[in-house]
């Protein structure tokens, strides 16, 4: 016999708007999110959709599925060129 508790998978929606520095350009960006139950490590953004994220001036969503993460305590990104 198995038993096995399976938490329902959350999507997280996050929406990120790039300023418009002239280094604003597409790039590869990770995001990380901690919560106070789990957290989300070095998630890789990419979007759904024919454009290219992080455009000048661009507003770009993201849906992170997850387990539950509790209250979000902490955001952090990084950009790689």
């Amino acid at each position: 016999m198995f038993i096995w508790i399976d938490e329902p998978e959350i999507v997280y929606v996050v929406g990120i708007k790039s300023g418009f520095s002239t280094l604003n350009d597409t790039a590869n960006v990770i995001l990380t999110l901690i919560g106070e139950e789990s957290s989300i490590e070095r998630t890789l953004l990419t979007c759904d959709t024919d454009n290219k994220p992080f455009h000048s001036g661009q507003h770009d969503t993201f849906y992170i599925p997850s387990n539950r993460l509790g209250k979000v305590r902490s955001i952090s990104w990084l950009k790689i060129f």
